[in-house]
């Protein structure tokens, strides 16, 4: 198949074929953990934010790490249906 331009028009796995083929080797440059802000990231000491359960960042806590606990709870299902299916798997 061709296009207007007169160039083939292949089958996607051919084309990532070709692109595979075509692509250089990744350099060392390209290895992530060497890149300054990587390897600053895994020197530094690890900060969390938690979303869940406090307990998990009472823990942390103890353990040392610095931890934000956000106070969040899934939005509020309208829909009376949702709702009581809902209840019936936390039961």
């Amino acid at each position: 198949m061709f296009l207007a331009s007169g160039r083939a028009l292949l089958p996607v796995a051919s084309q990532l074929r070709y692109v595979i083929s075509t692509a250089s080797p990744p350099s060392r440059e390209d290895d992530l953990p060497n890149t300054p802000r990587i390897a600053a990231l895994l020197q530094a000491p690890p900060r969390v934010v938690n979303i869940g359960l406090p307990e998990f960042a009472a823990e942390l806590t103890t353990a040392g790490i610095a931890v934000l606990q956000l106070d969040w709870a899934p939005p509020v299902i309208a829909d009376p249906r949702i709702r009581a299916l809902l209840a019936k798997l936390s039961s």
